[in-house]
C-alpha cells in the first residue's frame, strides 16, 4: 500500500475509533440511567400512577358479597409510591379507593376525568400525575383512576418503557452532564491520539533532517542510543513510524549518501593538503639546487664551456627529478582519492610480465645483474582486467627496486601463476634482503631504504604507488623479507 492509502486508512481507523469510544459511552449512559429508574421504581419512588393503575386493573377481584376488593399487593405497593386509587362504576361514582386525599373527588363526569388527566393540578386537586384505565370485572364497566400527589414535573424525562417512571428531573441532568463530559474526554482523548501518532514521526523527521542540515549523519536516537523510529533489534519500523516508511526509507538512503560524501570529501581534503606539503617540501632541495647553479652561472666569473655544460646537467638532472617527483605525487594522489579513471583492458599477465623483465635486463640500473623470467609450464595466458599502463609501471617498480637495492651479482626473477581465482606476479631475489623494520615500511610514502648499492636517487613513492596500483585493481601485495637471504614480492590480481 502507498503513503497516500496508509495516511487515509490511518485516518479512517481513527475516526472509527471515535465513533466506537462515542457509541460505547453513550452505551454506558443508558446503563447508568436503566439502573438509576430501576433502583428508583424498585423502591417505590419511582413507580408511577400509570403503572399502579394498570396493576388495580390486573390485580382487582370480587368478593363473595359481589363487593370489589382490591389486592394487598396492590395497596402496599401504592402506599410505597405515595399513590392514591379509585374504583369508579359506569355512572362515575367511586365504589373503592385506597390512599385517596380528602380533597379529591368521589365523581366524575367524563369530561371532568380527562381534564384531570390532561391537567393534575386544575380545579386545586394539587396533583403531580392522574391516570386512568378501564377494565370490564364481574360483569361491572369499571374505570379505574390512580393519582400522585405534588406538583406537575417540569425538565426532561427518560422514558425506557410504558411501565416504568423516569428519574427526577436533576438526576437526569446529572446524566446528561455526564454524557456530555465523556463524550468530550473521548473526543479529545482520540484526537489527541490521533494527533500524536501524526505528528511524532513527523517530528522525528524534521529533527532528523536539521541534523543532516548541521552535519550530523545519523538518525536522532533516544536516551537508550537506540534509534527513535527501531524496534529493540533494529530492524523494522516502529508504529506510527511505520506508516511513513517511503519517507524513513529515503531518509536513510540521503543520510548514508550524504555521510559517504563528508567521508570522501575528507579523505581528498587530507590528500590534497598531504600532496600540497609533499609538494613544498620535497622541490626544495632540488630547486634550491637548481637555483644555486643558476646564480653560478649568472655571475659575473667568467666559466670555461666545460664548467657551463657541467652545470648545466647538473640543472637538467634536478629538473628531470622535480619532473619525475611531480608525475610521482600526482599519481599518488589520484589513486589514493580514486580520482583516477583506469583503463581497464583484458590482457595477458605473462606477457606484460615478460615484457618488463625484458625492459629491466636493458636497463643500465641493471648491469652485473642477472634478470630472469620463469614461464609459467602448460599455464598458458593468465588474462587479467586490468590498466596495462599502470600496472607495467607498478612491475617497473618492483624489478628496478630490486636490482638498485642489491649488490652486482644478484639473480632477479620473476614469475607469473595462476592459483585459484587469482593471478600471481612474484618478484624475487637473492640479495641482501631487509630486516623486519624495513619491511615494515616497505610501501610507505618517502620512504627509503638503507641497504642499496646505488647513488641514484628515487622519488621515494615507488613501493607506494605500487601498493596502491594494485589496491586500485582488487588486488593485493605481500613482502616476505630475510636479511641475507633475499626478498619476494607477491601481486595478487582478481583473473578474468
Amino acid at each position: 500500500m502507498k503513503l497516500g492509502g496508509r495516511l487515509t486508512g490511518h485516518f479512517l481507523a481513527r475516526v472509527a475509533l471515535l465513533l466506537t469510544a462515542l457509541g460505547a459511552v453513550f452505551l454506558v449512559w443508558i446503563l447508568i440511567a436503566s439502573y438509576l429508574t430501576v433502583q428508583a421504581n424498585s423502591t417505590g419512588a419511582g413507580v408511577g400512577s400509570a403503572q399502579i393503575v394498570r396493576e388495580a386493573a390486573s390485580e382487582t377481584t370480587v368478593g363473595p358479597d359481589g363487593a370489589l376488593v382490591l389486592s394487598p399487593k396492590l395497596i402496599a405497593d401504592a402506599a410505597r409510591a405515595g399513590i392514591w386509587v379509585q374504583v369508579l362504576d359506569e355512572n362515575g361514582d367511586e365504589v373503592t379507593q385506597t390512599g385517596r386525599p380528602a380533597n379529591i373527588p368521589t365523581h366524575y363526569t367524563p369530561g371532568k376525568l380527562v381534564l384531570y388527566r390532561q391537567q393534575p393540578g386544575s380545579d386545586g386537586l394539587d396533583q403531580r400525575s392522574i391516570s386512568s384505565w378501564a377494565a370490564t370485572i364481574g360483569g361491572h364497566d369499571l374505570t379505574f383512576v390512580a393519582g400522585l400527589p405534588g406538583s406537575a414535573p417540569s425538565g426532561p424525562s427518560i422514558m425506557l418503557n410504558s411501565r416504568v417512571n423516569s428519574p427526577e428531573p436533576p438526576t437526569f441532568w446529572t446524566l446528561l452532564a455526564g454524557l456530555l463530559i465523556a463524550g468530550a474526554v473521548v473526543t479529545i482523548g482520540v484526537a489527541w491520539l490521533f494527533g500524536r501518532s501524526l505528528a511524532r514521526p513527523l517530528v522525528h523527521m524534521m529533527d532528523w533532517l536539521s541534523g543532516l542540515a548541521r552535519g550530523e549523519y545519523a538518525e536522532p536516537v533516544d536516551k537508550r542510543n537506540r534509534p527513535v523510529s527501531r524496534t529493540e533489534d533494529g530492524t523494522m519500523l516502529r508504529r506510527p513510524y511505520a506508516t511513513y516508511r517511503e519517507v524513513f526509507g529515503s531518509l536513510d538512503t540521503l543520510t548514508a549518501e550524504l555521510r559517504s560524501t563528508a567521508e570522501e570529501r575528507a579523505r581528498i581534503e587530507a590528500a590534497r593538503d598531504e600532496w600540497l606539503a609533499s609538494v613544498s617540501h620535497d622541490l626544495r632541495t632540488p630547486l634550491t639546487s637548481v637555483k644555486g647553479y643558476a646564480e653560478m652561472l649568472a655571475s659575473t666569473y667568467d666559466f670555461d664551456a666545460e664548467e657551463v655544460r657541467r652545470q648545466a646537467g647538473v640543472i637538467a638532472t634536478q629538473a628531470g627529478h622535480m619532473d619525475a617527483l611531480l608525475d610521482d605525487m600526482n599519481l599518488s594522489f589520484r589513486l589514493r582519492s580514486d580520482a583516477l579513471v583506469l583503463d581497464k583492458q583484458r590482457i595477458d599477465l605473462v606477457e606484460l610480465v615478460r615484457e618488463a623483465a625484458v625492459d629491466l635486463a636493458n636497463d643500465p640500473r641493471a648491469a652485473d645483474r642477472t634478470v630472469a623470467f620463469d614461464e609459467p609450464a602448460g599455464v598458458g595466458a593468465v588474462n587479467v582486467s586490468a590498466d596495462a599502463k599502470l600496472l607495467r609501471r607498478a612491475l617497473a617498480n618492483l624489478l628496478v627496486n630490486a636490482a638498485v637495492h642489491n649488490p652486482a651479482g644478484t639473480t632477479v626473477r620473476a614469475s607469473v601463476t595462476h592459483e585459484g581465482p587469482w593471478a600471481i606476479v612474484r618478484v624475487t631475489d637473492d640479495g641482501v634482503g631487509m630486516d623486519e623494520a624495513t619491511r615494515a615500511r616497505l610501501f610507505d610514502r618517502y620512504f627509503r631504504g638503507t641497504a642499496s648499492s646505488s647513488s641514484a636517487e628515487g622519488t621515494g613513492l615507488g613501493m607506494a604507488i605500487t601498493r596502491e596500483i594494485a589496491i586500485a585493481h582488487g588486488g593485493t601485495i605481500e613482502v616476505a623479507s630475510t636479511r641475507g637471504a633475499g626478498t619476494t614480492v607477491q601481486i595478487a590480481l582478481p583473473a578474468s
